[in-house]
């Protein structure tokens, strides 16, 4: 199966994420955008990340992995491996995007995303300073 890395500075995230099989991020708002998009996200952990995220939100896990829209991967590159192939496969892929339109209905309010999205965002940041 071919695969493409595509480093952040080649092209937005927001143009990629429509055209990939598969978003593997670190506790990124593109894995959000991508499950929205019914798109399989892998979130992916070291303990360098997982500390970040602490530090920078005062929460030690991912919002979208504990919802079940992101699959988790604590450093076990193996772990990676078989998620991946899982979520590549047609009954990953289908029960992934099932589960993540429970969790992220499609809005039918223009600028509804939107709203959502800054909603959340204003608790990680009001979740920081308290």
């Amino acid at each position: 199966m071919p695969v493409r890395v595509i480093a952040p500075n080649v092209r937005s995230g927001s143009v990629l994420v429509p055209a990939a099989d598969l978003v593997i991020c670190v506790a990124s708002t593109i894995g959000i955008e991508a499950a929205h998009q019914r798109i399989p996200v892998i979130s992916f952990f070291t303990k360098l990340s997982r500390e970040r995220l602490r530090l920078q939100t005062g929460i030690s896990t991912w919002k979208p992995v504990e919802l079940g829209a992101h699959a988790m991967v604590f450093e076990d590159i193996n772990q990676l491996s078989r998620e991946i192939l899982w979520l590549l496969s047609d009954k990953g892929r289908k029960g992934t995007a099932k589960h993540q339109k429970l969790i992220y209905p499609v809005e039918k309010k223009r600028g509804g995303v939107t709203e959502k999205m800054i909603d959340a965002l204003s608790d990680m940041a009001l979740a920081k300073t308290v």
